[in-house]
Protein backbone atom coordinates (compact mmCIF):
# COMPACT_ATOMS: atom_id res chain seq x y z
CA UNK A 1 0.00 0.00 0.00
CA UNK A 2 2.76 2.45 0.99
CA UNK A 3 4.76 1.74 -2.36
CA UNK A 4 1.35 2.29 -4.43
CA UNK A 5 0.85 5.53 -2.36
CA UNK A 6 4.42 6.16 -3.33
CA UNK A 7 4.36 5.37 -7.07
CA UNK A 8 1.38 7.58 -7.42
CA UNK A 9 3.02 10.47 -5.87
CA UNK A 10 5.75 9.81 -8.67
CA UNK A 11 3.00 9.67 -11.19
CA UNK A 12 1.81 13.46 -10.63
CA UNK A 13 4.69 14.32 -12.61
CA UNK A 14 3.64 12.56 -15.86
CA UNK A 15 0.25 13.67 -15.23
CA UNK A 16 1.02 17.89 -14.58
CA UNK A 17 3.14 17.40 -18.20
CA UNK A 18 0.78 15.78 -19.84
CA UNK A 19 -1.74 18.35 -18.50
CA UNK A 20 0.54 21.29 -19.99
CA UNK A 21 0.97 19.17 -23.18
CA UNK A 22 -2.71 19.95 -24.01
CA UNK A 23 -2.71 23.25 -22.54
CA UNK A 24 0.54 24.12 -24.91
CA UNK A 25 -1.91 22.03 -27.82
CA UNK A 26 -4.59 23.92 -27.21
CA UNK A 27 -2.45 27.38 -27.51
CA UNK A 28 -1.02 26.05 -30.80
CA UNK A 29 -4.10 25.56 -32.46
CA UNK A 30 -5.18 29.09 -31.64
CA UNK A 31 -2.14 30.81 -32.85
CA UNK A 32 -2.61 28.86 -36.07
CA UNK A 33 -5.99 29.90 -36.31
CA UNK A 34 -4.92 33.75 -35.38
CA UNK A 35 -2.40 33.29 -38.56
CA UNK A 36 -5.19 31.67 -40.56
CA UNK A 37 -7.86 34.65 -40.20
CA UNK A 38 -5.28 37.70 -40.05
CA UNK A 39 -5.63 38.49 -43.52
CA UNK A 40 -9.99 38.22 -43.73
CA UNK A 41 -11.43 41.93 -43.01
CA UNK A 42 -12.67 42.36 -39.51
CA UNK A 43 -11.35 39.22 -38.63
CA UNK A 44 -11.01 38.74 -34.63
CA UNK A 45 -8.15 36.48 -32.60
CA UNK A 46 -8.56 34.39 -29.74
CA UNK A 47 -6.75 35.04 -26.59
CA UNK A 48 -5.85 31.78 -24.30
CA UNK A 49 -6.07 32.14 -20.83
CA UNK A 50 -4.15 30.05 -18.63
CA UNK A 51 -5.04 28.73 -15.37
CA UNK A 52 -4.37 26.09 -13.18
CA UNK A 53 -7.05 23.53 -10.87
CA UNK A 54 -6.73 21.44 -7.77
CA UNK A 55 -6.38 17.80 -8.94
CA UNK A 56 -6.34 16.73 -5.50
CA UNK A 57 -4.65 16.78 -1.75
CA UNK A 58 -0.77 16.20 -1.60
CA UNK A 59 -0.96 13.00 1.20
CA UNK A 60 0.72 14.49 4.56
CA UNK A 61 3.68 12.35 4.38
CA UNK A 62 5.34 13.89 1.17
CA UNK A 63 4.64 17.58 1.21
CA UNK A 64 7.80 18.16 2.76
CA UNK A 65 10.12 16.58 0.28
CA UNK A 66 11.22 20.03 -1.51
CA UNK A 67 11.07 23.31 -0.33
CA UNK A 68 7.74 25.27 -0.98
CA UNK A 69 6.15 22.91 -2.66
CA UNK A 70 2.33 23.15 -2.28
CA UNK A 71 -0.12 21.32 -0.52
CA UNK A 72 -2.02 20.09 -3.32
CA UNK A 73 -1.88 18.95 -6.94
CA UNK A 74 -2.42 21.51 -9.33
CA UNK A 75 -2.80 20.94 -12.99
CA UNK A 76 -2.09 23.68 -15.93
CA UNK A 77 -5.23 24.31 -17.64
CA UNK A 78 -6.21 26.84 -20.69
CA UNK A 79 -9.67 28.08 -21.87
CA UNK A 80 -10.00 30.69 -25.14
CA UNK A 81 -12.10 33.67 -25.54
CA UNK A 82 -12.14 35.74 -29.00
CA UNK A 83 -10.75 39.53 -28.49
CA UNK A 84 -13.20 42.33 -30.06
CA UNK A 85 -10.75 45.06 -30.04
CA UNK A 86 -11.29 47.01 -33.14
CA UNK A 87 -8.40 46.78 -36.23
CA UNK A 88 -6.92 49.90 -38.01
CA UNK A 89 -8.94 51.26 -40.95
CA UNK A 90 -7.51 50.42 -44.60
CA UNK A 91 -9.36 52.53 -47.73
CA UNK A 92 -9.85 51.12 -50.45
CA UNK A 93 -12.14 53.44 -52.19
CA UNK A 94 -14.43 50.29 -53.59
CA UNK A 95 -18.37 51.69 -52.81
CA UNK A 96 -18.99 48.13 -51.51
CA UNK A 97 -16.80 48.06 -49.13
CA UNK A 98 -17.36 49.21 -45.94
CA UNK A 99 -16.20 48.92 -42.09
CA UNK A 100 -17.76 49.96 -38.22
CA UNK A 101 -15.98 52.56 -36.55
CA UNK A 102 -17.03 51.01 -33.15
CA UNK A 103 -18.18 47.84 -31.76
CA UNK A 104 -21.01 47.37 -34.03
CA UNK A 105 -21.66 44.21 -36.52
CA UNK A 106 -23.43 44.12 -40.03
CA UNK A 107 -26.09 41.48 -39.72
CA UNK A 108 -26.10 39.18 -42.71
CA UNK A 109 -29.09 36.48 -43.63
CA UNK A 110 -27.61 32.85 -42.97
CA UNK A 111 -29.30 29.76 -44.75
CA UNK A 112 -32.17 28.72 -43.14
CA UNK A 113 -33.44 32.19 -42.17
CA UNK A 114 -30.50 32.68 -39.26
CA UNK A 115 -28.93 35.62 -38.96
CA UNK A 116 -25.33 36.21 -38.55
CA UNK A 117 -22.80 39.28 -37.35
CA UNK A 118 -19.87 40.04 -38.93
CA UNK A 119 -17.41 42.73 -38.94
CA UNK A 120 -16.45 41.91 -42.63
CA UNK A 121 -17.55 44.78 -44.45
CA UNK A 122 -16.09 43.26 -47.97
CA UNK A 123 -19.65 43.26 -50.46
CA UNK A 124 -20.58 43.20 -53.37
CA UNK A 125 -23.31 43.44 -55.37
CA UNK A 126 -24.72 40.00 -56.91
CA UNK A 127 -26.47 41.06 -60.88
CA UNK A 128 -29.73 41.07 -59.28
CA UNK A 129 -28.80 44.09 -57.44
CA UNK A 130 -28.19 42.34 -53.82
CA UNK A 131 -26.06 43.15 -51.50
CA UNK A 132 -23.65 40.74 -50.01
CA UNK A 133 -21.16 39.11 -48.34
CA UNK A 134 -18.37 37.18 -50.00
CA UNK A 135 -20.37 34.00 -49.21
CA UNK A 136 -23.04 35.73 -50.66
CA UNK A 137 -25.77 36.14 -47.80
CA UNK A 138 -27.88 38.78 -48.01
CA UNK A 139 -26.77 42.09 -45.98
CA UNK A 140 -29.91 43.05 -44.07
CA UNK A 141 -31.75 46.53 -43.41
CA UNK A 142 -34.68 46.47 -40.77
CA UNK A 143 -37.04 45.82 -43.67
CA UNK A 144 -34.50 43.00 -45.45
CA UNK A 145 -31.93 42.68 -47.81
CA UNK A 146 -30.60 45.71 -49.42
CA UNK A 147 -31.42 45.38 -52.98
CA UNK A 148 -29.83 48.04 -55.62
CA UNK A 149 -30.95 48.68 -59.05
CA UNK A 150 -28.44 47.14 -61.71
CA UNK A 151 -29.51 49.84 -64.69
CA UNK A 152 -29.01 52.41 -62.08
CA UNK A 153 -25.63 54.02 -63.23
CA UNK A 154 -25.99 56.30 -60.62
CA UNK A 155 -23.18 56.44 -58.03
CA UNK A 156 -23.75 54.67 -54.36
CA UNK A 157 -23.51 56.29 -51.38
CA UNK A 158 -23.80 55.19 -48.08
CA UNK A 159 -23.62 57.38 -45.04
CA UNK A 160 -21.95 57.13 -41.88
CA UNK A 161 -25.62 55.96 -40.09
CA UNK A 162 -25.73 52.85 -43.13
CA UNK A 163 -28.13 54.92 -45.02
CA UNK A 164 -27.31 53.25 -48.76
CA UNK A 165 -28.38 56.09 -51.52
CA UNK A 166 -28.41 55.36 -55.03
CA UNK A 167 -28.72 59.13 -56.75
CA UNK A 168 -31.88 60.32 -55.06
CA UNK A 169 -33.42 56.90 -54.29
CA UNK A 170 -32.98 55.71 -50.49
CA UNK A 171 -32.62 52.14 -50.75
CA UNK A 172 -32.85 51.60 -46.95
CA UNK A 173 -30.16 51.68 -43.98
CA UNK A 174 -27.87 48.73 -43.03
CA UNK A 175 -28.60 47.18 -39.93
CA UNK A 176 -25.50 47.69 -37.88
CA UNK A 177 -26.27 45.98 -33.76
CA UNK A 178 -24.39 45.38 -30.98
CA UNK A 179 -23.93 43.46 -27.95
CA UNK A 180 -23.48 44.22 -24.31
CA UNK A 181 -21.91 40.80 -24.02
CA UNK A 182 -19.69 40.23 -26.74
CA UNK A 183 -18.60 36.97 -24.66
CA UNK A 184 -22.46 35.50 -25.57
CA UNK A 185 -21.71 35.02 -29.52
CA UNK A 186 -19.30 32.18 -30.98
CA UNK A 187 -17.55 32.24 -33.92
CA UNK A 188 -18.94 30.32 -37.54
CA UNK A 189 -16.79 30.53 -40.71
CA UNK A 190 -16.17 33.03 -43.06
CA UNK A 191 -15.51 35.72 -40.13
CA UNK A 192 -19.50 35.27 -38.96
CA UNK A 193 -20.66 35.35 -35.61
CA UNK A 194 -23.66 33.58 -34.61
CA UNK A 195 -25.87 34.52 -31.21
CA UNK A 196 -25.42 31.70 -28.48
CA UNK A 197 -29.00 29.96 -27.55
CA UNK A 198 -30.03 31.92 -23.84
CA UNK A 199 -27.46 35.27 -24.83
CA UNK A 200 -28.75 38.61 -24.96
CA UNK A 201 -30.05 40.27 -28.08
CA UNK A 202 -28.57 42.82 -30.21
CA UNK A 203 -29.74 46.13 -29.77
CA UNK A 204 -29.49 48.83 -32.77
CA UNK A 205 -25.87 50.37 -32.11
CA UNK A 206 -25.94 54.25 -31.98
CA UNK A 207 -22.35 55.49 -31.50
CA UNK A 208 -20.73 53.20 -34.29
CA UNK A 209 -20.32 54.88 -37.85
CA UNK A 210 -20.23 52.79 -41.25
CA UNK A 211 -17.31 54.01 -43.53
CA UNK A 212 -17.47 53.69 -46.94
CA UNK A 213 -14.41 52.46 -48.72
CA UNK A 214 -12.65 51.35 -45.95
CA UNK A 215 -12.22 48.10 -44.80
CA UNK A 216 -11.61 46.78 -40.86
CA UNK A 217 -7.85 44.60 -40.98
CA UNK A 218 -7.44 41.84 -38.82
CA UNK A 219 -6.73 42.97 -34.84
CA UNK A 220 -4.04 39.89 -35.25
CA UNK A 221 -0.26 40.89 -34.99
CA UNK A 222 2.01 38.18 -37.20
CA UNK A 223 4.66 39.20 -35.15
CA UNK A 224 2.94 38.63 -31.57
CA UNK A 225 1.30 35.13 -33.11
CA UNK A 226 4.93 33.79 -34.39
CA UNK A 227 6.40 34.59 -31.42
CA UNK A 228 3.16 32.86 -29.52
CA UNK A 229 3.55 29.62 -31.63
CA UNK A 230 7.42 29.37 -31.12
CA UNK A 231 6.90 29.27 -27.42
CA UNK A 232 4.40 27.13 -27.20
CA UNK A 233 5.78 24.78 -29.56
CA UNK A 234 9.15 25.09 -26.66
CA UNK A 235 7.04 24.29 -24.02
CA UNK A 236 5.29 21.57 -25.92
CA UNK A 237 8.74 19.65 -26.42
CA UNK A 238 10.09 20.25 -22.82
CA UNK A 239 6.54 18.84 -21.14
CA UNK A 240 6.95 15.62 -23.46
CA UNK A 241 10.77 15.41 -22.16
CA UNK A 242 9.84 15.59 -19.01
CA UNK A 243 6.99 12.78 -19.80
CA UNK A 244 10.05 10.54 -21.28
CA UNK A 245 12.51 11.33 -18.34
CA UNK A 246 9.39 10.26 -15.30
CA UNK A 247 8.69 7.43 -17.54
CA UNK A 248 11.99 6.26 -17.47
CA UNK A 249 12.88 6.98 -13.72
CA UNK A 250 9.41 5.39 -12.84
CA UNK A 251 10.25 2.05 -14.46
CA UNK A 252 13.63 2.21 -12.99
CA UNK A 253 12.15 2.63 -9.46
CA UNK A 254 9.27 -0.01 -9.74
CA UNK A 255 12.74 -2.72 -10.98
CA UNK A 256 14.23 -1.85 -7.84
CA UNK A 257 11.50 -2.04 -5.66
CA UNK A 258 10.80 -5.52 -7.17
CA UNK A 259 14.61 -6.73 -7.28
CA UNK A 260 14.92 -5.64 -3.35
CA UNK A 261 11.37 -7.63 -2.39
CA UNK A 262 13.04 -10.80 -4.13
Amino acid sequence: MIIARWVSVMNVGLYSAAAAMNVNQRWLEATSENLAGQVVPGFKKEDVVFGSFNAGQIPMEYRNMAPGQPNSYLYPIAAGGTNFSQGSMRRTEIPTDLAIDGKGFFVVELPGGQQGYTRDGEFHITPDGMLVTKEGHPVLSNNGPILIDPLNQAKIAIGTDGTVRQGQNDLGKINVVEFSSPGDLTSASGGIFISRNGGQGPSESTESRVRQGYLESSNVSTVKEMSNMILAMRNYEANQKLIHTQDERLGKTIQSLGDSAR
